[in-house]
């Protein structure tokens, strides 16, 4: 019981941020997600589509390829064709 009551506080705070979050913290937070479940640590460059990560983001594509070049731009991580590498995973975290 306690497992399954985790499972759906996770999975609703999740719908939670997708509904109300910004473009800008649902980036953020979709690709700290995938760090950690990719790597055990974030020093990794996570391999994934843009389509698709925009898809667990809940964003359009366009959106998530205008939000990644500004967290580029600003620092935030490092782009190399498919591969992203988080560089400032504390700063990551709290975008708004």
């Amino acid at each position: 019981m306690e497992l399954l009551s985790q499972n759906i506080t996770e999975i609703k705070a999740q719908l939670f941020q997708m509904a109300y979050s910004s473009v800008r913290r649902k980036t953020a937070q979709t690709l700290i997600q995938f760090a950690q479940v990719m790597n055990t640590n974030t020093e990794g460059s996570i391999k994934i589509s843009r389509s698709d990560l925009a898809s667990v983001a809940g964003i359009a594509t366009e959106s998530l390829i205008r939000t990644l070049s500004g967290f580029k731009k600003e620092g935030l991580i490092e782009i190399e064709g498919r591969n992203i590498k988080i560089k400032e995973l504390k700063a990551l975290q709290y975008v708004n």
